[in-house]
């Protein structure tokens, strides 16, 4: 059985809580932190788990040689209008905590010689010449609880068709839009599955549900990308007050829980 398969055979219990998931290190966990990470392929890219494999290329701080296929990443759910849901593991080295770490998502396609292999695009003028703009990871220490920490990104984007001056002018009013529905909607996805939790109610399932919550709400508060260093994705355009869909305090989202 290949992995794929593996990953598309997954049972519900698996996809909500993550625990069974194929590492993709050379770490054990008790050398390192074990970082899940969470993502949407939308229902625009092409994507079949038969026949493509998605990794994560990043830093050497993710514990591999940099920007060689870290993490694989496995289709576990069928989004259906929305996508396909996608998630992996790796165990970084605890001298990564609290340091800004470039990645990108990567599709395989094909097998051998006739394999291709296409990065993901982050829409974001470079502000240097040659520079590469990535996803930023910062898993940080003051908010791990169990030893673990979610990643919870959003949709992937590959790269349009088109010549270096086109996509120069790609991020109009149009796609910044689309991109922000994109990011909300990833949100609301990402944001279930932390309450389905609680679908069980005992203190572990309680405390693991804040603990990913504060790690969500990390990651989506300041939406962050890596050129050169970490800093704000300033392009997106998305305040901090636009996160509005999700109440600061896990505590106002236990209580409309609990009520409901």
């Amino acid at each position: 059985m290949t992995s794929r398969e593996r990953g598309g055979g997954l049972g519900q219990e698996q996809l909500v809580t993550n625990c069974f998931l194929p590492s993709s290190s050379w770490l054990n966990p008790e050398e390192g932190i074990t970082v899940y990470f969470h993502a949407i392929i939308p229902k625009h890219v092409t994507f079949d788990p038969m026949l493509h494999t998605v990794f994560i290329r990043g830093g050497e701080e993710l514990g591999q040689p940099e920007w060689s296929d870290a993490c694989e990443m496995y289709y576990t759910e069928d989004l259906h209008e929305y996508g396909s849901l996608i998630e992996g593991s790796i165990a970084i080295p605890r001298q990564s905590l609290d340091r800004a770490i470039p990645y990108k998502y990567v599709l395989h396609c094909g097998q051998g010689s006739n394999c291709t292999v296409e990065y993901e695009y982050i829409y974001e003028q470079p502000q240097k010449a040659g520079e590469h703009v990535n996803r930023c990871l910062c898993v940080k220490s003051s908010l791990l609880r169990s030893g673990d920490w979610h990643q919870y990104d959003d949709i992937i984007c590959m790269r349009p068709p088109g010549t270096l001056e086109k996509f120069q002018n790609l991020f109009t009013n149009k796609i910044k839009k689309e991109l922000l529905k994109g990011k909300k909607m990833a949100a609301k996805i990402m944001l279930g599955r932390i309450f389905s939790i609680l679908q069980t109610w005992n203190p572990i399932n309680l405390r693991n549900f804040f603990t990913q919550f504060r790690q969500f709400y990390s990651v989506v508060q300041v939406p962050m990308i890596y050129e050169g260093k970490a800093q704000p994705w300033h392009s997106l355009g998305l305040r901090e007050e636009e996160v509005s869909v999700f109440p600061q305090s896990p505590v106002a989202l236990v209580w409309v829980v609990r009520v409901s």
